[in-house]
Protein backbone atom coordinates (compact mmCIF):
# COMPACT_ATOMS: atom_id res chain seq x y z
CA UNK A 1 0.00 0.00 0.00
CA UNK A 2 3.21 2.36 0.41
CA UNK A 3 2.93 2.12 -3.65
CA UNK A 4 -0.84 3.53 -3.82
CA UNK A 5 -0.10 7.32 -4.52
CA UNK A 6 -3.71 8.06 -3.03
CA UNK A 7 -3.04 6.59 0.27
CA UNK A 8 0.31 8.62 0.40
CA UNK A 9 -1.13 11.68 -0.65
CA UNK A 10 -1.23 14.63 2.54
CA UNK A 11 -2.88 17.86 1.13
CA UNK A 12 -5.67 19.56 1.08
CA UNK A 13 -8.78 18.23 -0.42
CA UNK A 14 -12.35 19.98 -0.88
CA UNK A 15 -11.62 21.90 2.28
CA UNK A 16 -10.05 19.38 4.41
CA UNK A 17 -7.10 18.17 5.43
CA UNK A 18 -6.29 14.72 3.99
CA UNK A 19 -3.93 12.55 5.66
CA UNK A 20 -3.59 9.04 3.47
CA UNK A 21 -3.14 5.89 5.25
CA UNK A 22 -0.12 5.18 4.27
CA UNK A 23 1.77 8.49 5.46
CA UNK A 24 5.04 7.90 7.29
CA UNK A 25 4.92 9.00 11.06
CA UNK A 26 8.00 10.55 10.06
CA UNK A 27 6.70 12.80 7.70
CA UNK A 28 3.69 13.65 9.73
CA UNK A 29 5.81 15.22 12.53
CA UNK A 30 8.27 17.21 9.59
CA UNK A 31 5.36 18.24 7.94
CA UNK A 32 4.51 22.07 7.60
CA UNK A 33 1.17 21.63 6.62
CA UNK A 34 0.14 19.10 9.23
CA UNK A 35 1.78 21.44 12.28
CA UNK A 36 -0.27 24.15 11.06
CA UNK A 37 -3.68 22.27 10.50
CA UNK A 38 -3.09 19.70 12.88
CA UNK A 39 -0.09 20.61 15.85
CA UNK A 40 -1.51 17.69 18.22
CA UNK A 41 -0.78 14.89 15.08
CA UNK A 42 2.71 16.04 14.89
CA UNK A 43 3.42 16.07 18.30
CA UNK A 44 2.03 12.35 18.53
CA UNK A 45 4.05 11.45 15.75
CA UNK A 46 7.40 12.60 16.77
CA UNK A 47 6.96 10.52 20.11
CA UNK A 48 5.96 7.23 18.56
CA UNK A 49 8.87 5.23 17.84
CA UNK A 50 12.37 5.63 17.58
CA UNK A 51 13.33 7.37 13.89
CA UNK A 52 14.17 4.26 12.16
CA UNK A 53 10.49 2.95 12.72
CA UNK A 54 8.88 6.25 12.26
CA UNK A 55 10.50 5.97 8.57
CA UNK A 56 8.65 3.38 8.06
CA UNK A 57 5.48 3.04 10.15
CA UNK A 58 1.95 4.30 9.19
CA UNK A 59 -0.78 6.09 10.79
CA UNK A 60 -3.46 4.09 8.81
CA UNK A 61 -1.16 1.35 10.55
CA UNK A 62 -1.58 3.07 13.92
CA UNK A 63 -5.36 3.43 13.67
CA UNK A 64 -6.10 -0.25 12.18
CA UNK A 65 -4.06 -2.13 15.57
CA UNK A 66 -7.51 -0.34 17.64
CA UNK A 67 -5.58 -0.14 20.54
CA UNK A 68 -6.70 2.44 23.30
CA UNK A 69 -3.58 3.88 23.75
CA UNK A 70 -2.11 4.82 20.26
CA UNK A 71 -1.12 8.22 20.15
CA UNK A 72 -2.07 8.88 16.52
CA UNK A 73 -5.47 7.46 16.81
CA UNK A 74 -6.12 9.58 20.51
CA UNK A 75 -4.87 12.25 18.25
CA UNK A 76 -7.03 12.18 15.22
CA UNK A 77 -10.15 12.09 17.52
CA UNK A 78 -9.74 15.25 19.34
CA UNK A 79 -8.62 16.39 15.83
CA UNK A 80 -12.44 15.21 14.67
CA UNK A 81 -11.00 12.89 12.06
CA UNK A 82 -12.89 11.34 9.34
CA UNK A 83 -11.67 7.74 8.16
CA UNK A 84 -12.02 7.04 4.61
CA UNK A 85 -12.65 3.07 3.79
CA UNK A 86 -13.11 1.51 0.44
CA UNK A 87 -14.21 -1.88 -0.34
CA UNK A 88 -15.70 -3.75 -3.84
CA UNK A 89 -19.22 -1.55 -3.57
CA UNK A 90 -17.61 1.47 -2.96
CA UNK A 91 -16.11 3.90 -0.60
CA UNK A 92 -17.32 6.00 2.51
CA UNK A 93 -16.50 8.11 5.17
CA UNK A 94 -17.15 7.38 8.86
CA UNK A 95 -16.29 9.46 12.31
CA UNK A 96 -12.69 7.60 13.66
CA UNK A 97 -14.37 6.70 16.95
CA UNK A 98 -16.63 3.86 14.96
CA UNK A 99 -13.92 2.24 14.02
CA UNK A 100 -13.08 0.36 17.23
CA UNK A 101 -14.61 -2.25 19.17
CA UNK A 102 -12.45 -3.69 21.79
CA UNK A 103 -9.13 -3.83 22.62
CA UNK A 104 -7.05 -4.59 19.62
CA UNK A 105 -10.05 -5.02 17.62
CA UNK A 106 -10.90 -3.23 14.43
CA UNK A 107 -14.95 -2.27 13.13
CA UNK A 108 -12.99 -2.84 9.74
CA UNK A 109 -13.68 -6.35 7.32
CA UNK A 110 -9.93 -7.40 7.16
CA UNK A 111 -11.02 -9.38 3.95
CA UNK A 112 -12.69 -6.33 2.16
CA UNK A 113 -12.15 -2.85 3.63
CA UNK A 114 -9.21 -0.45 3.15
CA UNK A 115 -8.65 2.25 5.06
CA UNK A 116 -7.44 4.74 2.67
CA UNK A 117 -7.20 7.88 5.07
CA UNK A 118 -8.22 10.52 7.13
CA UNK A 119 -9.97 13.88 6.16
CA UNK A 120 -9.38 16.55 9.07
CA UNK A 121 -11.07 20.25 9.54
CA UNK A 122 -8.59 22.71 8.47
CA UNK A 123 -7.29 24.94 11.68
CA UNK A 124 -8.55 28.36 11.94
CA UNK A 125 -7.70 31.32 13.62
CA UNK A 126 -8.41 30.85 17.49
CA UNK A 127 -8.22 27.38 17.41
CA UNK A 128 -4.79 25.20 17.89
CA UNK A 129 -4.42 21.71 19.06
CA UNK A 130 -1.24 19.87 21.12
CA UNK A 131 -0.58 16.67 22.46
CA UNK A 132 1.31 14.90 25.55
CA UNK A 133 2.14 11.31 26.97
CA UNK A 134 3.72 9.46 29.94
CA UNK A 135 5.11 6.22 29.43
CA UNK A 136 6.54 4.08 32.34
CA UNK A 137 9.74 5.34 33.24
CA UNK A 138 11.37 1.78 32.86
CA UNK A 139 11.13 2.24 29.42
CA UNK A 140 8.15 0.62 28.18
CA UNK A 141 7.02 2.54 25.04
CA UNK A 142 3.50 2.29 25.36
CA UNK A 143 1.58 5.08 27.16
CA UNK A 144 0.45 4.94 30.40
CA UNK A 145 -1.83 8.23 29.52
CA UNK A 146 -1.47 10.12 26.79
CA UNK A 147 -3.99 12.99 25.82
CA UNK A 148 -5.10 15.22 22.85
CA UNK A 149 -6.48 18.60 22.80
CA UNK A 150 -8.32 20.73 20.18
CA UNK A 151 -9.83 23.89 21.09
CA UNK A 152 -11.54 27.24 20.04
CA UNK A 153 -11.15 30.62 21.52
CA UNK A 154 -12.21 33.65 21.29
CA UNK A 155 -9.69 36.53 22.80
CA UNK A 156 -9.23 34.60 26.24
CA UNK A 157 -12.25 32.43 26.65
CA UNK A 158 -12.23 29.41 25.23
CA UNK A 159 -15.48 28.38 23.34
CA UNK A 160 -15.31 24.78 22.17
CA UNK A 161 -12.97 22.11 23.08
CA UNK A 162 -12.31 18.72 22.08
CA UNK A 163 -10.30 16.54 24.33
CA UNK A 164 -9.14 12.25 23.74
CA UNK A 165 -7.49 10.32 26.67
CA UNK A 166 -5.48 7.09 26.33
CA UNK A 167 -6.00 4.43 27.43
CA UNK A 168 -9.44 5.34 29.02
CA UNK A 169 -11.13 2.26 28.39
CA UNK A 170 -11.45 -0.88 26.04
CA UNK A 171 -11.17 1.79 22.62
CA UNK A 172 -9.87 5.02 22.57
CA UNK A 173 -12.14 7.04 23.01
CA UNK A 174 -13.28 11.24 22.70
CA UNK A 175 -14.70 13.10 26.08
CA UNK A 176 -17.36 14.27 24.89
CA UNK A 177 -18.92 15.91 27.93
CA UNK A 178 -15.92 17.84 28.48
Amino acid sequence: VTQIDEMCDLGIRAGSLFIGASVTLSRLANSGLIKQHAQALADAAALMANPQVCNVATIGGNVAHALPAADGTISLLALDAEAEVANMYGRRKLPLQTLFTGPGKSALDPYGDLLVGFYLPLCEEGQASAFARRVNPQGVALAILNVAIWLQRNGKRIEEIRLAIGPSGPVPLRMKAT
